[in-house]
């Protein structure tokens, strides 16, 4: 016996989806553009936002923010002495996981700031 298919209607489907879409978002990228008289706005930055951080781990950090506080968390050996203070040997790895990986952190962020700041310099 002889079957004929009709042809698959996925390929006009899928090309149907994709100019939906770039259609869509021309049409949506058209309505949120700025007119002539527009002026942009500036972005609404926190007080908390970090801008400066001096130090190291082994010495200690000073993290600056906009607002003009300073936070000045402890030293790494510090920290670490204190996760000593929990029961399992689980809690503490996890504790010195953390910490390494949060003053790692501090360092990038340094490094970051500094890059950027020479860029503006």
């Amino acid at each position: 016996m002889l079957r004929i298919t009709a042809p698959s209607l996925r390929p006009v489907r899928a090309l149907v989806l994709i100019l939906a879409t770039l259609l869509g978002g021309l049409a949506l990228g058209a309505g949120l553009s700025p007119s002539v008289g527009d002026t942009p706005r500036a972005p609404r930055i926190s007080g908390l936002t970090i801008v400066d951080i001096q130090g190291d781990a082994a010495n200690g950090f000073d993290i600056h923010h906009l607002n003009g506080t300073i936070d000045y968390p402890e030293t790494r050996s510090e920290a670490l002495a204190e996760c000593q203070g929990y029961d399992t040997l689980r809690d503490r790895a996890r504790c010195h996981g953390h910490l390494t990986t949060w003053y790692a952190d501090l360092g990038t962020m340094q490094q970051t700031i500094r890059y950027y700041q020479r860029l503006f310099d």
